[in-house]
């Protein structure tokens, strides 16, 4: 007789547990996007030059060509599947389904409204490198929910020896409609050219280029014998949180861009508005460093802590003394103490005194509390009998 034994090894689950893929992490998309960077610094970088001779844009449909990493060598071209792989796990797991939420709105709740700047990307027209007649130079863009409109900009650097180019920045400007949860669909409206001289004198100026519009683009078009079904360009945000977006565009190019990272403005702005009750009056202005809120007839000034426009320690290379602001005091419709402090704290907002103090109009009550970046904001009311 011969015994056959049978070992069967039985992998218990949870019933209804699925077999999902691990949650991608953002370190592993950073990680292979620094990877590619690394590579191309030792293998070479893509040469892309203006118009379709310089094999930025496609010589029949006029569009931003996509980059083929494989071009500048093997390693770099599997080093960019990675990112590409990468960039498909994370959009499975996609925190912010619905992008378009809040576009445009005042009150600031935009996941996307900010400065963002670009880490990665397949568009020609976005790539730069000091080999080429462009030269290097730095793309960003600024979303403005308030005003439905996208900037994108590229920034020049300053040559080797310290003197400036001609041109120091190209801005252009786009209004955007929504279309469904995910898709922002762009008009382009005009560019802007900075100089930083005319001729020889060192004088700044701006060269302002209007953008055909759909219908005047369809006519060119037809003179020139070309197609006529112009499509109206547009991304699909594929990956978005509070510093990281993942879109792709119509042409089919992929976009990696980070959240500007000294500090969470965005947060300020939905604190003094949403909060405190102040109105966007001019977000995103000088490249994304300053906005206005205003607040009856007053203006707080958010600025980018590292920006040029800042007096803070670290726009004077960390040499100046700390603020001595000790808090800012803002004058309100007069509020019920208790009812005041009970929202203020539901809303998550640290208080950190109450009473009755002496302000510009006398005795009054006073609310102390602090803003996202730790400042102290006197919230007073005029005089009454607490």
């Amino acid at each position: 007789m011969i015994t056959i034994n049978l070992i069967i090894l039985i992998l218990l689950l949870p019933f209804g547990t699925p077999f999902l893929p691990p949650n991608p992490s953002l370190s592993d998309l950073l990680s292979s996007i620094s990877n590619v960077k690394s590579l191309q610094k030792r293998d070479g970088d893509f040469k892309v030059d203006f118009g379709t001779k310089g094999g930025e844009l496609d010589k029949k449909s006029r569009r931003p060509v996509k980059l083929d990493f494989y071009t500048i060598s093997e390693e770099v071209g599997k080093a960019a599947d990675k990112v590409f792989e990468n960039v498909d796990l994370l959009s499975t797991f996609n925190p912010t389904p619905n992008a378009t939420a809040y576009f445009p709105s005042p009150s600031l709740l935009s996941p996307l409204h900010g400065k963002w700047n670009l880490l990665f990307t397949t568009a020609a027209d976005a790539s730069f490198s000091s080999n080429t007649t462009r030269g290097s130079a730095k793309p960003s863009n600024i979303v403005d929910s308030v005003r439905g409109k996208i900037t994108n900009i590229i920034q020049f650097p300053k040559n080797q020896d310290g003197t400036t180019k001609l041109v120091d920045k190209l801005r252009v400007s786009i209004s955007v409609r929504t279309s469904g949860l995910s898709r922002f669909l762009l008009t382009f409206r005009y560019a802007c050219i900075h100089f930083n001289r005319f001729f020889y004198l060192p004088l700044k100026w701006r060269l302002y280029i209007p953008v055909p519009g759909p219908f005047f683009t369809r006519i060119i078009f037809s003179l020139m014998g070309r197609r006529k079904d112009i499509p109206r360009p547009y991304f699909d945000v594929v990956y978005l949180d509070e510093t990281l977006r993942i879109h792709k565009t119509g042409e089919g190019n992929l976009f990696v861009q980070a959240k500007e990272g000294c500090r969470d403005v965005k947060a300020m702005e939905r604190f003094y508005v949403d909060t405190i009750g102040a109105s966007a009056d001019w977000v995103g202005r000088f490249d994304g460093t300053l906005s206005h809120l205003r607040v009856g007839d007053s203006l707080i000034d958010l600025v980018d802590a590292d920006s040029a426009l800042s007096f803070g320690p670290r726009a004077l290379a960390g040499e100046a003394p700390p603020s001595t602001l000790d808090h800012l005091a803002l004058r309100c419709d007069d509020f019920d103490p208790k009812a005041a402090e009970a929202w203020l704290r539901g809303r998550g907002v640290e208080v950190i005194a109450a009473g009755t103090r002496y302000g510009a109009d006398g005795e009054g009550y006073s609310i102390y509390v602090r803003d996202p970046e730790g400042n102290v904001v006197e919230l007073k009311c005029g005089p009454l009998s607490v």
